[in-house]
């Protein structure tokens, strides 16, 4: 049997729990102290055994995934999840961190919409982990600064929490949490451009490269997307919200119906300044 990391213990109901399953114990400590600086309670895993023990007894909220344990390769173990009944009621959010982000391994989480992360860059923090868990699962974070601060611009609170909230509250009506990936770099993409964090570079090729360590392009093809899929499949909202217009006035005016990445979280980081 591989080396339990002892978890992270509270008595409160509503914490989340967060399985982080890596070898390399340096970096799984690390990765722990972070996560448990966001209110989650967490247990690590260091061989595929024991992870598959803890995803079926546990239960996890959330897990952090290494894809090469050991010379153990544990990609077989997402299929596991998503697909067989090992864990029978809510499926966990996954995210992988690993060296193994080949394009195979990519074209894999792809069709599951699986984050990944490639943890050797030196670009990686772990902060980013935190901030994907933390907006899936909604932890409450009232006790703890997270990595970065948000402070007021406009009439928008400091707390992360609520911001993400409004940012979500904004975004309900477009129906564009389909695809996970895709949405979560769409909302971390509006949640920094509304931080005043790197003022000097506040781009979203910055945002995407340098913070979320993800390429520009690639994330708004994503985005774009799923602009476009949303918008077939419910296009009111992009009428009446995002353009305030009638179809047939966009129609008349030339206007294209589907908009850019960058126009669409201008508009949003827009109406977020403007809520009271």
């Amino acid at each position: 049997m591989g080396v339990l990391i002892g978890e992270r213990r509270s008595g409160m109901s509503d914490i989340k729990k967060l399985l982080i399953i890596e070898d390399d114990i340096h970096f799984a400590t690390e990765l722990k102290t972070c996560l448990e600086t966001g209110s989650f309670e967490t247990k690590v895993a260091t061989n595929l055994t024991d992870a598959s023990n803890l995803i079926a007894t546990w239960k996890p909220d959330g897990i952090s995934l290494d894809l090469q344990l050991g010379g153990a390769f544990s990609l077989g173990l997402i299929k596991h999840i998503y697909n067989d009944s090992m864990v029978p009621v809510n499926k966990p959010i996954l995210i992988v961190t690993s060296a193994m982000i080949t394009a195979p391994v990519i074209t894999v989480l792809n069709d599951y919409q699986i984050p990944y992360y490639d943890k050797t860059l030196k670009t990686f923090k772990c902060s980013l982990i935190l901030d994907i868990f933390t907006l899936f699962l909604r932890t409450p974070t009232k006790t703890q600064k997270s990595s970065f601060s948000v402070e007021t611009t406009a009439n928008i609170e400091d707390n992360e929490t609520l911001l993400k909230e409004k940012i979500e509250k904004t975004l309900n009506p477009f129906a564009l949490n389909q695809k996970k990936i895709a949405y979560s770099r769409l909302v971390l993409g509006i949640f920094y451009t509304l931080s005043p964090i790197h003022q000097e570079k506040h781009s979203l090729a910055n945002i995407y490269q340098d913070i979320l360590d993800v390429d520009y392009h690639n994330a708004f093809v994503g985005i774009s997307r799923l602009l476009q899929d949303a918008y077939h499949e419910n296009p009111a909202p992009f009428y009446e919200g995002y353009h305030q217009r009638t179809k047939e006035e966009v129609a008349q005016q030339k206007i294209k119906a589907v908009p850019t990445p960058s126009d669409f979280i201008n508009y949003v980081v827009k109406v977020i300044k403007t809520m009271s």
